[in-house]
């Protein structure tokens, strides 16, 4: 029996030191809850669970979040009801015209909302669905319109500033603390993957994993980034900085990765003694890079010498080395690729410097990360939330049923909540069990035990033990969708007022309302089902089409390049995670994807340094056709579009040859870059990565090489 208390108790406290970041939060999330109520009965707001709603809604771990979520929801709550307002000033007259209007709105911000990431997506839900909250009470009683829409807005800007004083107050936590600890780790990580693949036996294998390692660390990174801007000035600064750091690892990565492939064939055809020309040179990198002090200052101090030195040797000794060893050509062009190599280190290095030392000077502008959202999802969820809401509100208008605006409004909001959740449906199912839970939590919190309730601290302690299991189930990440319904039902279910009035008939025929929109967004995903395999394949054609970017989109002053790297490895991360979830491919899709990389920053390359001599027509002609001949190849890869690159290659080779007015060193750079394109792309596993879904037995819609 002892050993059995021991044991009880032993699990008990491990439970305990497991789930006591999920206890703070939900004991963090009620207290704010609870105070936002009790401002709005002191302040007699109209709707004060409207404050408590938004403190469920907005509360995150991250303080930070909070308050980025909050500023966001502030932005889309007035827009909505800037839109509620002209909606009911317009169409308030007729039923079927203000329904018609709002349901237009809400499809354009369902859409914007799909095609944006983040809390740009959020903004544009809060303001299709509070146009719906609000616009519906307003078109009810146009007289008081206005007042509707002030309280609306008053009661959530409460509720914000509720959540965020208690979540800044109380034990908070701030991602942007976690920023430079988790860039070293990556640091680390990195320079172990370095001197893994200078290794003359690397495993490719080996390689992609840890792409895909890097590839999760650049997405955490972006999403810590983007949500610590509200946690101080310091975090601001900061922003700058891992935006730098971000965008020279991606650039620094990829050019590895073409240079490790580059040699890989080169071992294969050239001679050891060419081959020892650039391998002679990897013991005095990892040197730089693996040296006792590791840290990003030692480390950047002495790949800047060897930079330089580097750089000096090249110049005096390449030429007469190269031209006593066959296969000069590849091997000068190889030479060069290992020179970007360590100059994008150098940058890459000196952005880890400024993120993890404070005080050094101002980073360089870098471009946001490129996003990528698909049209097709944008579309399909606008359609659903549009559909629901009109159903819905035929049912309403034709029954003259009083619970059916709440009943359309939940749809709608159901169908914009979860229209980009990787299984809709599933989500939906788990949402509705929190929500038939949620109601019985009602039920028994507004008939059992409010009555009970004579003041404030009474209330509070009456609900406290609701509030808290919900936002308990909200945080665990077993129990999200249905700690989501746990809330929603039973916040929206208790109308509390400085009054209560107990009617269970209303009650019930809200119930009734709630049951009946979530069928109807059921039925919606249902009738639009957000389909993987379509998803998948249109990326796949997204993905491929990156190169035809790289090659004809304009450079902007480097900009492509960064935008380039980053929706590459944005398509990349939504081909590898739900709903695409290629999982059991995921090997061969981040082939397909770094060769992209590999194939389209030598185009850029190519591009960047044409831009910097003025061009003959020739020239142009050529370069021009050889690009078009690249993105004809990736589009198409047959044998064909291969053989007919390679002869754009050799003219565009030619020409560079017989052209007196370009400046020696430009020439051999341009033709390095032809080399490394002509080297990839005669590669037999480059090219089965180049075909990539047609390898892999998947359909593209357009390619002509698709099964």
């Amino acid at each position: 029996m002892k050993n059995l208390f021991a044991n009880l108790r032993e699990a008990v406290s491990t439970w305990f030191a497991a789930d006591l970041p999920n206890l703070v939060f939900a004991l963090k999330t009620s207290v704010a809850g609870l105070l936002a109520l009790w401002i709005s009965f002191r302040l007699d707001f109209a709707q004060p669970q409207w404050a408590l709603m938004t403190v469920f809604i907005i509360s995150r771990p991250e303080s930070g979040l909070v308050m980025t979520k909050g500023f966001y929801r502030v932005l889309g709550t007035i827009a909505g009801s800037a839109a509620a307002l002209i909606l009911t000033g317009l169409f308030a007259q007729s039923a079927e015209l203000f329904i018609l209007s709002l349901a237009t709105w809400i499809g354009l911000n369902v859409a914007l909302a799909a095609r944006y990431r983040n809390f740009q997506s959020y903004g544009f839900m809060l303001a299709g669905y509070t146009a719906a909250i609000i616009g519906f009470g307003a078109a009810a009683d146009p007289n008081h319109a206005f007042d509707i829409a002030q309280a609306r807005v008053s009661e959530v800007v409460l509720g914000i500033l509720c959540a965020s004083v208690v979540a800044e107050a109380f034990f908070p936590v701030h991602a942007s603390v976690q920023l430079v600890p988790a860039a070293l780790a990556r640091f680390t990580r990195f320079k172990e993957f370095l001197r893994h693949a200078f290794s003359l036996d690397f495993d490719s294998g080996k390689m992609l994993a840890m792409q895909q390692a890097f590839l999760a660390d650049i997405v955490a990174s972006e999403t810590q980034r983007s949500s610590s801007v509200f946690e101080g000035a310091e975090a601001r600064l900061r922003d700058a900085r891992v935006r730098w750091m971000n965008a020279s690892f991606m650039k620094a990565s990829t050019t590895l990765y073409g240079f490790i492939q580059t040699m890989r064939r080169l071992r294969l055809q050239a001679p050891a003694e060419g081959i020892a020309i650039i391998t002679s040179h990897y013991d005095e990198l990892a040197g730089c890079m693996m040296a006792a002090d590791g840290s990003p200052a030692a480390v950047a101090a002495r790949l800047a010498t060897y930079r330089s030195e580097l750089h000096v040797r090249h110049r005096q000794a390449m030429p007469e080395t190269a031209e006593a060893v066959p296969m000069r050509g590849d091997i000068a062009a190889a030479f060069r690729l290992y020179l970007r190599v360590v100059d994008e280190l150098v940058d890459y290095v000196d952005a880890m410097l400024a993120l993890s030392e404070p005080g050094r000077p101002t980073p360089p502008a870098v471009p946001a990360y490129a996003l990528h959202a698909d049209s097709w999802v944008a579309t399909l969820s606008g359609l659903r939330a549009v559909g629901v809401l009109f159903a819905v509100s035929a049912f309403w208008i034709a029954t003259a049923w009083p619970g059916g605006s709440g009943a359309a409004t939940l749809g709608a909001i159901i169908c914009m909540l979860f229209g980009s959740a990787p299984a809709p449906t599933i989500v939906v199912q788990r949402v509705a069990r929190g929500f038939v839970l949620g109601q019985l939590m009602a039920f028994v919190c507004m008939f059992f035990v409010l009555p009970q309730a004579d003041a404030f601290p009474s209330v509070a302690l009456c609900m406290l033990p609701f509030l808290a299991f919900s936002a308990w189930m909200i945080v665990h990440p077993r129990f999200a969708s249905e700690g989501s319904g746990i809330y929603l039902a039973m916040i929206s279910s208790i109308p509390l007022h400085n009054q209560m009035h107990y009617d269970i008939v209303d009650f019930l025929n809200n119930c009734v309302g709630v049951f009946i929109g979530l069928g109807a967004a059921s039925i919606a995903f249902s009738v639009f089902p957000s389909s993987p395999t379509r998803l998948r394949d249109r990326l796949l054609a997204r993905l491929r089409d990156q190169v035809a970017d790289a090659c004809r989109a304009p450079l902007r002053e480097g900009a492509l390049r960064h935008r380039f790297e980053s929706r590459t490895r944005d398509l990349l991360y939504q081909l590898t995670t739900p709903p695409a979830a290629m999982r059991e491919l995921s090997g061969p899709v981040f082939g397909h994807a770094m060769t992209i990389l590999e194939v389209g920053q030598m185009a850029i390359e190519l591009r960047t340094v044409l831009e910097r001599q003025s061009r003959s027509e020739t020239l142009h002609h050529a370069s021009t056709a050889m690009l078009d001949a690249l993105v004809a190849l990736c589009r198409n890869p047959d044998d064909a579009s291969r053989t007919a690159l390679f002869r754009a290659l050799d003219q565009l080779r030619a020409t560079l040859d017989g052209a007196a007015d370009i400046d020696a060193e430009m020439r051999d750079e341009l033709q390095a870059n032809c080399y490394l394109i002509r080297s990839a792309l005669q590669d037999d596993e480059a090219m089965r990565h180049v075909r990539g879904a047609a390898e892999w037995n998947i359909s593209i819609p357009g390619a002509s090489h698709a099964t």
